[in-house]
Order: structure tokens, then sequence, then C-alpha cells
């Protein structure tokens, strides 16, 4: 890389919480980015403001700091190159954005190293075409009873993490980053991104057909992978973003194919993928629709490893393409450290409610935006609102009674005013979290870093794509939610 990976990330996290804490200050006319090439390493020594004379006059650096920074990285007050810096770079918070050298980081070592289990999926049989025909009209009961038993919610598992990180941050100063590599991501019953959903209808199919217990199972899905051909399972910073569940199949005693399902991204209707591309194998088929958006899934196998699922997006007329990978060869044993608190990180917050047939009523946020879009379907329309994020509040008679209709489409409440309240809450939590200028900038440059890493690796690695076996060990916690290391 030409710089390191923290050290990028690190400064544009400081230039980030800079430019909004001094959004308003005169005195601030630029941020500068210098560099300084060392040992062959490009590595980014300084982030510079343009300062008064008089600031530049009151500026130090302690000598300490200074010996440090030259040991580092070559440079001294004598070198021509950095001369200039030590003045300004007194100006800067040292610890954040000075770190001349840092460790080198990859994805793996914020989120955590995939694993897969020890065997793979085995073939469910299915001597008749009829058979399979049943089994798979079974599967989409199920499933639908999934999509309407759970609510699709990253809110309350953001909330929790941005919480405890709080506590810690208060009390130790711990980065952001450094918080996020030791947290450990949970599912409950109030937090079910595609993780919990997956593993939930997992656990589901095989109480139903406890002879195809080791055909099913959660499988990892990578996402806009640009290059399928030099795509590597084993690379250190590909993002296994998704999770959904897969059952490997063989009908009529030779035809080979699977059967994809998919909660977490709101898909009522099993995915047949079949190695031949006929009947019952699905094709294209829209899975989402409406006045801005309509949205068209593809899958096929594309070897013995992977199915290629192609989308095609229409968004106000203009159409995108492009392809996720899901892994099917063996089962995925890292959906709570990878995926799971990838989500956690990611810039997209959201709760749906669905009915058996997908979304009905829900709310988004996409951070950076710093609001809140609700939404419902009534009389058989679609009523949405967006609501800024500073006008969350208790008294907010406008937003508490989008937060009433939203409740009324959910399953099981038997007190609306109760969950409405605790929903509430939650926003009011997520206001503050999208208020802490020390937080979102943070978190915002983890997440482009994750991203630029992942988009980098999948355009220029060129491996066999093959994976090495591991160990699942079988565990869950005593409160119901799940942890890794259980095969699903």
């Amino acid at each position: 890389m030409p710089m390191t990976s923290r050290l990028r990330m690190e400064t544009r996290i400081f230039i980030a919480r800079m430019r909004d804490k001094n959004r308003d200050n005169k005195k601030i006319h630029e941020i500068i980015l210098f560099t300084h090439i060392h040992n062959s390493n490009t590595l980014l020594v300084g982030v510079v403001y343009s300062l008064t004379e008089e600031e530049n006059a009151q500026t130090v650096m302690s000598r300490k700091h200074q010996m440090r920074l030259s040991e580092r990285t070559g440079l001294s007050e004598m070198n021509p190159i950095s001369g200039k810096l030590w003045n300004a770079l007194a100006a800067v918070d040292s610890s954040t954005a000075v770190a001349a050298v840092a460790d080198e980081l990859t994805v793996e070592q914020v989120l955590d190293v995939p694993e897969w289990a020890d065997h793979e999926l085995l073939e469910a049989r299915f001597p008749e075409l009829n058979l399979f025909e049943e089994f798979t009209m079974e599967c989409e009961h199920t499933l639908q009873q999934e999509l309407v038993t759970y609510d699709y919610n990253t809110f309350t598992a953001f909330v929790r993490m941005y919480r405890n990180y709080r506590r810690a941050a208060d009390h130790t100063g711990v980065p952001l980053i450094d918080y996020l590599s030791k947290y450990r991501s949970r599912v409950e019953r109030d937090s079910m991104s595609c993780v919990g959903m997956s593993v939930a209808l997992v656990k589901r199919l095989r109480q139903q057909y406890p002879r195809f217990a080791r055909s099913v199972g959660l499988v990892s899905c990578e996402e806009a992978v640009r290059d399928a051909g030099a795509y590597s399972i084993k690379s250190a910073n590909n993002v296994k973003e998704h999770n959904l569940v897969c059952v490997r199949v063989l009908v009529e005693g030779r035809r080979r194919g699977y059967v994809l399902l998919d909660p977490g991204y709101h898909v009522s209707r099993p995915i047949v993928v079949m190695e031949d591309k006929q009947y019952p194998h699905t094709g294209w088929f829209t899975s989402s629709s409406n006045p801005k958006v309509r949205k068209d899934y593809c899958y096929e196998l594309l070897d013995d490893q992977y199915i290629g699922w192609r989308v095609k997006e229409w968004r106000n007329g203009v159409l995108e393409e492009w392809m996720n990978l899901v892994y099917v060869k063996k089962a995925f044993a890292k959906c709570l450290t990878i995926t799971e608190k990838r989500s956690l990180i990611y810039a997209m917050k959201s709760l749906v409610v669905r009915n058996r047939k997908g979304p009905v009523a829900g709310l988004y946020s996409w951070l950076e935006t710093k609001s809140v879009t609700l939404f419902y379907e009534e009389n058989g329309c679609r009523v949405q609102k967006k609501v800024d994020v500073g006008d969350i509040a208790e008294d907010n008679e406008t937003l508490r009674q989008m937060l009433v209709k939203i409740v009324c489409l959910m399953t099981g409440v038997t007190d609306v005013d109760a969950r409405v309240r605790q929903l509430m809450a939650t926003l009011c939590e997520f206001r503050e979290a999208a208020a802490d200028h020390h937080f979102m900038p943070q978190l915002a440059e983890i997440d482009k870093w994750i991203e630029e890493e992942d988009e980098s690796d999948s355009e220029s690695d060129d491996s066999d794509g093959s994976d090495e076996d591991t160990d699942d060990s079988d565990s869950e916690d005593s409160d119901g939610s799940v942890s890794d290391g259980e095969e699903y």
C-alpha cells in the first residue's frame, strides 16, 4: 500500500473531527496532508492547519514527541523536507493525527478471521421432482412465517454498542477502532439483522427436516464484487457483509442445485438455483418495486463453491448492475464477529416490519444525512416522512403518531403504547449518537476504510478462491442470544 492503512484512517478521522468541530472557525482556512518518502514507503506524517502568525508563534511540540517522530520517520527539525512541519504539527492532536508508523491493519484485525465449517454441506436428496416441489413450498411457508415473526432491526444493536462505547471511552479514552476490534457482537430478539434471522431460520429448518440437518447452513455473501474471477475468499480484507440460508439438493438422482432463503433482504420466496438452469430454476425475478426504485435478481451457479447473485437496479430511470457472490460449499462460522459487527459500523440503520410478502412499514437513516425516514402502508398507499435527527424528542407528537402507525403493523405487539415508548427511547439514543462529534467521524471513517480495503482486494486478488477447513464448536448463550462458533 502507498501508506499504512491505520495512518490513512486515523488521519481522516482526525480531519473529519476537526472540520466538524471547527466548521464556524474563520481562523482555520484549510487542512493539508503531508507525506514523506522513507525506506520506499509513503508515510503520512502530519495534518497541518493554515494558521495565523500569532497562532503559529504560540505552537509548542514536546521534545519527546519530536524525538519519537524523528526516530520513526527520519524527519527532524534540520531535515529540509520537513523543517516547516514542526511548528504546525504542534497545533494538532498528536495522539490521533500523528502516528507516523502505525501497525498495518487489515479488516480481519477489526472484525475477525473468517472461518467455515470443517465439512461441506451434504446433498438433500429428492428422488422425484414433485417431492422437491413440496419441499420448496414448505420452505416458502416457513420463510414467510419468519418475515412476519421478526422485524429487521439494526437500530437497537447500534445504540447498544454506542452506549457501551461511550462508557468505555469516558473511562479509558479508548479510540473507537480499538474498541470495535474487541467488541462482542450479539444477536437478540429485539435486534435481528440478516445474521439473527438466518440463524433462526436454519434452526427452524433443521427442526422441521432433521434428515437434512447437514444439508442446511448459514452461508456468507460478499456484496458488489467487481471481478468474480479474481475473488479470493481467503483475502484478509474481504468482508462477508451478508448472510443467508442455503440448502444443497440433488433432484431426481442427477440434477444438482441449491435452495437459497434470504430473510435479511426481505425476499419472500425460496430461490432455486439448478446447475442445469432448467425447471425449477428460478431465473430473473423482481424483488422489490416502487415508483422510484426497482430491483431484479438472478442467481446462477458459477462453480462448486459460488453462486453469482446478479442485481439490476433501476433508480429514477437509471440502470445499475452488479454481482454478489454467495459461498455455498461450507457453512459460515463467524457470522457475529464479521457480518454482524460490519452491520454495526455500516452507515445505514433500519427497522423494517414485514408481512408474508415483504416490507410494509419501518424507519431508516443514512447517518451522514442527519435524518430518519419513517414509512408505512395505509389503504394500499405508502406514507413516508423525513424527520431531522435533532427533532427527535419524546414530546414530538408527529413522530409519535408515525411510530404508532408503524407499531400497529408489527406482529405480536400486545401493548402498542409500551412498544412506541421503547422505539422512541431507542431513537433518542440514536439522536445522541448522531450528535456525538467524537464518535460519528470515527465511525464514518472506519466504515469508508473497510469499504476501500474490500474494494482494493476484490480488484487485485488472484488466488484460486479455495478455503481452509476450520473447526466449529457448539455454543449458545444462556439468555437466548447466539455466539460465533456454532455451525449454522
